[in-house]
């Protein structure tokens, strides 16, 4: 009688694997346009300042809702990244989930606000390479950098979720300033395949326990 269990048991452990597994997204680092501000709603923002040694920077980055179009209710992670003094080499964005990010664009013209927060694209550093490994997207701004006083152009993730988590950004200069952020979260679809994994190691339990032979009291 144990085939049934161990059989219950690796489709329990096999769902559990195919909910965390992250295909690695491929930037492509194109140039790109922001729909019309009348066309998505921005439902988070954050802006930072932080400094490491007699740099400092500031991060910028919205997490935008589309309201039309086939993607309609997917949300766009859209950044932003400032020298105020200093340069900066890199963008590095932790995007654990990865496997939601459908595409990539930046954006040198147009700018996104939201209340007191806003940042302009225009006439941005746009990256001239990157890569995406293990849950992290970095923009690399090639030898010019991104010299002090000026910014990036708007670096847009798009994603088929509609839900975000706290996340991690990343300002490189030599050393690494890590700014509190937003990610996008795991789409509905994974969260699905993660409680049946675990109902299914929950249900061999639950069998063994109930063939369990009681112990007769001596």
């Amino acid at each position: 009688m144990r085939r049934p269990v161990i059989l219950f048991l690796a489709i329990g452990l096999a769902t559990l694997v195919a909910a965390d597994a992250r295909a690695d997204f491929s930037p492509s680092f194109s140039g790109g346009t922001l729909p019309s501000s009348a066309d998505y709603t921005v439902l988070a923002a954050v802006q930072t300042q932080l400094s490491h040694g007699a740099d400092t920077f500031t991060m910028t980055e919205f997490v935008v809702q589309l309201n039309t179009g086939p993607n309609a209710g997917d949300l766009d992670f859209v950044l932003g990244v400032t020298a105020n003094a200093g340069h900066i080499d890199n963008a590095t964005m932790f995007t654990f989930n990865n496997d939601n990010i459908i595409g990539d664009f930046w954006d040198n013209t147009d700018t996104v606000t939201n209340g007191s927060i806003s940042f302009s694209g225009v006439g941005g550093a746009i990256p001239t390479s990157g890569n995406a490994f293990d849950g992290v997207v970095t923009w690399e701004f090639g030898p010019t950098e991104i010299p002090q006083g000026s910014s990036s152009a708007l670096l847009v993730l798009q994603t088929n979720t509609t839900n975000f988590t706290d996340g991690g950004v990343s300002v490189n200069d030599g050393g690494s300033i890590n700014f509190d952020a937003f990610e996008p979260g795991p789409a509905p679809s994974s969260m699905i395949l993660s409680g049946m994994g675990l109902l299914s190691v929950a249900g061999v339990v639950l069998v063994r326990r109930i063939r369990m032979p009681s112990v007769a009291a001596a």
